[in-house]
């Protein structure tokens, strides 16, 4: 005797549910309800939800999956979709696929405050603990420190990331932060010992250019950081954006010492009028760079 596939699905506040009963457990995938809109003015991720759903009214799970991670691997800088962790979560279970499973409840569970699915995605996770039989406790480190972290293009938190369970098996990590060089690192989770790893990222150097000028124009040298780097004019192209300290000297005439800060992507124009007082003075030490 065949079951035949039955759709059946409503419309509450918070979104749509799906129920489909099948040979395999039902599942059930819980999306947001969208106004209707031509599909040319929608948002790549919404194309992708609306397709995800089809699919799954289709009974067609294991292409929802890849649809659903499509938008994952959209959404990166800490942004995360609960619903779609939520429905990866569901349709693995129920697919028998809890090595995935237990990566996407735990996420869900990471992401979301508790809620009516609360206890139903708890029970679902300690089951495929359980049927995966051995998972391990990873730690997620990084430098610097409070950067997303995501494991297999799933977020799953701020690093440290502390109490992750995962199976015996290799991972994919990404770190990801502004004005840094992401990290994309394979880590094998190991039985019986430690399981933790540092990611670190290199930090972006941008650039601006400096500009001196000065009065009087000639014999006039040009220091930054307390290395003689030319006389004025002086321009310096690429210069690394971040503080320095500029001095200019002439023989006779007061020395002229500040901080500049050259900002990325900015030309910064300093212009010095020398003074000379005709008299002795007493030239103070110049400041240390790093106070």
């Amino acid at each position: 005797m065949v079951r035949l596939n039955r759709l059946f699905w409503s419309v509450t506040g918070v979104g749509l549910i799906f129920a489909v009963i099948c040979g395999i457990p039902c599942v059930q995938a819980q999306e947001r309800a969208v106004r209707p809109e031509a599909s040319a003015s929608k948002s790549p991720v919404d194309r992708l939800r609306s397709t995800a759903q089809r699919q799954i009214k289709r009974g067609q799970y294991k292409t929802a999956m890849v649809t659903y991670h499509k938008i994952l691997a959209q959404q990166r800088m800490g942004q995360t979709d609960t619903d779609v962790l939520y429905n990866l979560g569901v349709i693995a279970e129920a697919g028998r696929r809890c090595d995935k499973a237990i990566l996407y409840l735990q996420a869900y569970q990471r992401t979301t405050v508790k809620d009516e699915s609360s206890a139903e995605v708890t029970e679902k996770l300690n089951n495929c603990i359980q049927k995966v039989g051995r998972v391990e406790t990873v730690v997620f480190q990084s430098a610097p420190d409070r950067v997303p972290i995501r494991v297999n293009d799933v977020f799953v938190g701020y690093s440290p990331i502390i109490g992750l369970k995962l199976p015996i098996s290799t991972v994919v990590v990404r770190a990801e932060q502004v004005d840094y060089y992401p990290s994309t690192e394979r880590y094998t989770v190991v039985a019986n010992k430690p399981n933790r790893a540092m990611i670190r990222l290199s930090k972006k150097t941008y650039y601006g250019n400096l500009e001196v000028r000065a009065e009087p124009s000639e014999g006039v040298s040009v220091f930054i950081d307390k290395v003689r780097v030319g006389e004025a004019p002086y321009t310096r192209k690429n210069l690394p954006a971040r503080r320095y300290l500029i001095h200019l000297e002439k023989e006779g005439w007061d020395r002229w010492v500040r901080y500049v800060t050259v900002q990325r992507g900015e030309t910064l124009t300093v212009v010095v009028k020398m003074e000379d007082t005709n008299t002795e003075v007493a030239i103070p030490a110049l400041p240390n760079n790093e106070d």
